[in-house]
């Protein structure tokens, strides 16, 4: 007991020095788009959620339809890192256990921006995060700018 009393007094300020601030969120330079999500401008904590499959249905009643970046698009690696908080491999075993557990419906991967912006524009409830230099999305599918 002292001894777990200890060790949490002396690891404590080291875990509060390794959490970032409230509100101290890297800038990840990429734009949310979507279609027919009813979503609005989300934060990065609801746009992490979303990207990690923890929410199935929208306001708008249409099934969550999450693309990602497949590890032949340039940015995939960043995305995983920046967004998920894990590497390119961590983000598809990620997803490879929700989908065996039925817990989510399979992500769609691409190999480009292009592609992906193609994709959840025919593709109601599709939702994607593309980087925000690259040139296309439509205004009617970008839901929020993170630069």
């Amino acid at each position: 007991m002292f001894t777990r009393l200890l060790l949490s007094l002396l690891l404590a300020p080291l875990a509060a020095s390794a959490a970032p601030a409230a509100g101290a969120e890297k800038a990840s330079g990429f734009i949310l788009i979507g279609n027919r999500t009813g979503l609005e401008d989300p934060d990065l904590a609801a746009v992490r959620a979303i990207f990690r499959g923890e929410q199935a249905i929208w306001p708008t009643r249409e099934t969550v339809l999450v693309v990602l970046p497949s590890t032949r698009a340039d940015f995939s690696e960043r995305f995983a890192q920046e967004i998920l908080q894990l590497n390119r491999n961590g983000m598809q075993r990620h997803w490879l256990a929700l989908v065996f557990q039925g817990r989510a419906r399979s992500p769609v991967f691409l190999d480009s921006a292009a592609a992906i912006i193609d994709f959840v524009r025919k593709t109601p409830g599709a939702i994607a995060m593309v980087p925000a230099s690259e040139p296309g999305p439509p205004r009617d599918l970008v839901l929020s700018q993170r630069r």
